[in-house]
């Protein structure tokens, strides 16, 4: 999963496979200079990039051509030129402009789920530039001692990440049968950015044909062992060393009803809350109440003290 998330978060381009009779074509037109060689690469297992083929700019164009039995992220690098073009490579026409001094922003065109993905990158990165925009000018009236403008300007900055995570959330909602929402699950799932009940509502949602692909398979297995700490659920049972360096688990402390109570030495609010805590076990126990406390501490030697 690690290796997805980094698949995703740099190239932010993965789509679902679509089988066809043909092949595949990449027409490709730059403003690099002719003779230099282009590489289309894959990444391995190690997220390492292996050359597949390699071509040369001619007339300030190149192309590949091929068959891709499964669908699969490429990438194309410029000798010379930094950053490379992530391309969603399946059996069809594929079309791109390649800009030499920002490989990043070429464009790249030819099928729908290059579009999906084209469409959420415009969205996306036109919110960004505008939230910049303004903490620039919320910097700016701080900076001019202007209270004012600078909680306006903070306000809508804080708006436009709202809306960047509110249209994220319903581009999956929007497009359940684009491999782009299962990158952006995946995002979600990676991050915790999502509720895991959210992130499993979506995935029941995507294509079938999205789920048999092997990204969604392997986040379908994530969300079946993943562990959810959310209001109304069972909490998952864990164990630690106590004082006495025994292991304890949580399911041998359980109550009628269970506090776990998460603490630390150089927390004051939660030693001044630390008397408390033993007050109502003390007071409550008896009738069925239960706490283990969990240290944050990193010095077992300030852990015992503060219990002491």
């Amino acid at each position: 999963m690690k290796r997805l998330l980094l698949f995703f978060m740099t190239s932010a381009l993965l789509f679902s496979c679509k089988e066809e009779e043909k092949g595949f074509t990449i027409n490709a037109l730059t403003d690099a200079e002719d003779g230099l060689t282009v590489f289309l690469k894959v990444a391995d297992e190690n997220n390492q990039p292996v050359t597949v083929d390699s071509t040369s700019i001619e007339n300030s164009r190149f192309s590949f051509t091929g068959e891709q039995p499964t669908l699969e992220v490429h990438f194309i690098f410029i000798d010379g030129v930094r950053g490379n073009i992530p391309v969603i490579l399946e059996n069809a026409d594929i079309s791109i402009v390649a800009y030499q001094d920002s490989l990043q922003f070429s464009k790249v065109d030819g099928t729908k789920h290059i579009k999906d993905y084209s469409e959420y990158v415009s969205t996306v990165r036109s919110l960004n530039t505008k939230a910049v925009k303004k903490r620039k000018e919320a910097y700016e009236a701080r900076r001019d001692n202007d209270s004012v403008a600078m909680l306006l300007a903070t306000q809508e900055a804080e708006n436009l990440a709202k809306q960047v995570s509110d249209y994220r959330l319903n581009f999956v909602k929007e497009h359940p049968d684009s491999f782009y929402s299962t990158a952006l699950l995946i995002q979600f799932f990676s991050t915790k950015s999502e509720s895991l009940s959210t992130i499993r509502e979506l995935y029941d949602s995507l294509s079938e044909e999205l789920k048999q692909t092997r990204f969604a398979k392997e986040l379908a297995e994530e969300l079946k062992t993943a562990v959810s700490t959310e209001i109304g659920d069972i909490a998952p049972n864990f164990s630690a060393k106590t004082p006495e360096d025994n292991l304890l688990a949580l399911n041998d402390v359980k109550g009628k009803v269970t506090i776990i109570d998460f603490w630390a030495s150089w927390c004051g609010p939660c030693r001044k809350e630390n008397p408390n805590v033993v007050a109502m076990y003390d007071r409550l126990h008896d009738k069925g109440l239960n706490i283990i406390g969990v240290s944050l501490d990193k010095s077992k030697d300030n852990w015992e003290k503060a219990i002491a």
